[in-house]
C-alpha cells in the first residue's frame, strides 16, 4: 500500500469514530431534555428608580424685597423659595422703635397744646 491511501484511510476511522461518538451524547442530551422543567411566571410590579444628581437651580424671577418703614425683623413668616401671594405678611417686625416714635409723637402733642 501506498502511503496516501493509509492516510484516507486513517482519516476515514478517525472521522467514523468521532460522529458515531458525537451521536451518542445527543441522545443521552434529548432524553434529559424530555423530563419536567420548573415554571417560573414573572411578576409584574411598578417600580420607582431614583437617580441624585449635582445640579444649580435658578429662579426665572428675582424680585428684592425692602422695607417701607425702617426696623429690625423680629421673625421671618414664609420659607425660602416658597410661593407667596399677593398681601400674605412676610416678616414681623420689632415694634420697640415704633413704640418710641409714638411716645415721643405723644409728647410733643402735649407739648404743642400747652402752649
Amino acid at each position: 500500500m501506498s502511503k496516501i491511501p493509509n492516510v484516507i484511510w486513517k482519516t476515514l476511522l478517525f472521522t467514523g469514530l468521532i460522529s458515531f461518538a458525537s451521536c451518542k451524547g445527543k441522545n443521552q442530551q434529548t432524553a434529559e431534555a424530555s423530563g419536567k422543567h420548573k415554571v417560573i411566571h414573572p411578576i409584574v410590579t411598578d417600580t420607582t428608580y431614583l437617580t441624585e444628581y449635582v445640579a444649580e437651580i435658578n429662579s426665572v424671577q428675582n424680585i428684592e424685597i425692602r422695607s417701607r418703614v425702617r426696623g429690625y425683623i423680629q421673625q421671618i413668616l414664609v420659607d425660602e423659595g416658597s410661593y407667596v401671594k399677593e398681601g400674605q405678611i412676610l416678616f414681623k417686625l420689632s415694634s420697640r422703635i415704633f413704640q418710641e416714635e409714638l411716645l415721643k409723637a405723644k409728647s410733643q402733642l402735649k407739648s404743642a397744646e400747652a402752649e
